[in-house]
């Protein structure tokens, strides 16, 4: 493989994997939105962003999932990880 081919599948690779954790990111924003503000305002969760680390979204995230949250466990580290990277007034919670 010639050295530009090899560069321009890494490049691939890297838009392909970037394109990858952009959808997921939307996915957890999304999920966050429909699931969490079904007993929460968003006002609530925003206050939130940018305070609590991975960690204490995950508890948080494990409570409400135990208070009846409708969340799929498979969904659970997506929204956790979108929660936790989140800084104050981040949209679409803080609109």
């Amino acid at each position: 493989m010639t050295r530009t081919r090899l560069a321009v599948t890494a490049l691939a690779l890297v838009f392909t994997v970037s394109l990858a954790g952009l959808a997921l990111a939307q996915d957890a924003s999304q999920t966050v939105m429909s699931t969490c503000t079904k007993c929460h305002n968003a006002k609530r969760i925003c206050s939130t962003l940018g305070v609590k680390d991975k960690a204490a979204w995950d508890v948080s995230v494990t409570r409400m999932i135990k208070n009846g949250a409708q969340l799929p466990e498979k969904d659970k580290p997506a929204v956790v990880e979108w929660l936790a990277a989140q800084k104050a007034g981040a949209k679409p919670v803080c609109e």
